[in-house]
Formats: C-alpha cells, sequence, structure tokens
C-alpha cells in the first residue's frame, strides 16, 4: 500500500526526458534515449525491489519492537510522499532510492535479551509444558535447545 503512490510516479518519470547527466553517467552514457530509459528502469526496479525487502524484513523480524516497526513505516511513508513531491527525473528517484536502500540498513535492532530475559523465556515455555504434558514428564536437552532457539527469535509460548 505505502509503494503504490511511488509505483505509480515511476512510469511517469521513466517517460520525462529531462535526466540530470551528472546523477549517473552509466545511464546517461548509453547510445540512445531508449537506452537511457531501459538502464533507469532496470536500476530503480532493482532499487525499489532492495528498498521493499529491507523494508519486509524489518516489519516480519522478531528483533524490533512494535514501536520500531510504526516509526519505519511513518519514516517510509514520509519518504515517498518527499520522493513524489520532490524528484522530477530518473537520476532523483535513482538518489532518494539508494538513500533510503541505507537508512533502512542502519535501523538498528532493539536491544538484544538479556541473560535474564532469555532464563524468563525459558521457563516460560518449560512451565507452558509442565501444564501441557505434566510435571513428572522428562525434558530433553534437545528440547531446551530448541526452546533456547525459539527465544533468540523472540518467541513465546
Amino acid at each position: 500500500m505505502l509503494m503504490k503512490l511511488l509505483t505509480t510516479l515511476v512510469p511517469v518519470l521513466l517517460l520525462a526526458t529531462s535526466i540530470n547527466v551528472q546523477a549517473n553517467a552509466y545511464c546517461d552514457s548509453r547510445r540512445s534515449a531508449q537506452e537511457v530509459e531501459t538502464c533507469y528502469r532496470q536500476s530503480l526496479t532493482a532499487l525499489k525491489r532492495a528498498v521493499d525487502k529491507g523494508l519486509n524484513k524489518i516489519m516480519s523480524s522478531p528483533n524490533y519492537s512494535e514501536g520500531t516497526k510504526q516509526s519505519v513505516l511513518e519514516e517510509q511513508h514520509a519518504w515517498e510522499q518527499s520522493v513524489q513531491t520532490n524528484c522530477q527525473n530518473y537520476a532523483c528517484v535513482e538518489y532518494q532510492f539508494q538513500g533510503r536502500l541505507l537508512q533502512l540498513g542502519r535501523v538498528k535492532a532493539d536491544p538484544a535479551s538479556s541473560a535474564v530475559d532469555a532464563e524468563a523465556c525459558l521457563n516460560a515455555w518449560i512451565d507452558a509444558y509442565r501444564q501441557e504434558e505434566g510435571d513428572e514428564v522428562a525434558i530433553i536437552h534437545d528440547q531446551i535447545t530448541e526452546w533456547q532457539q525459539w527465544c533468540s527469535e523472540g518467541r513465546l509460548p
């Protein structure tokens, strides 16, 4: 949904004739206007996919709090609005995509769980298992290792 407006903007920009020659010497050095357009289209498509992938990675990761995710979404929306308002050519959009990709890469995961949190998480899994299976059931090392892995991923019972 957030990228729909930008997605509709990209084809319009791809049809534009004004290209900032200094912004991307590689694409601008193509032999014909069609080759320049194709070069930028491929570059913008790849950059859009990379930004989408970076955004999706943050949104689906348990290492980011809901507050962090909401903040990233708000920043994404503001970025999209800025690109739509300020960019009038391929080079500008490409530069903005590159910048956004760097911004998403710099989003810090929330602080790692402390040993106490990891221990509390493991105890929660043990308690949930005992409630389901009974207090007399043995818990094997492999099960504890699996629960520790789940805790490191932020999964709780």
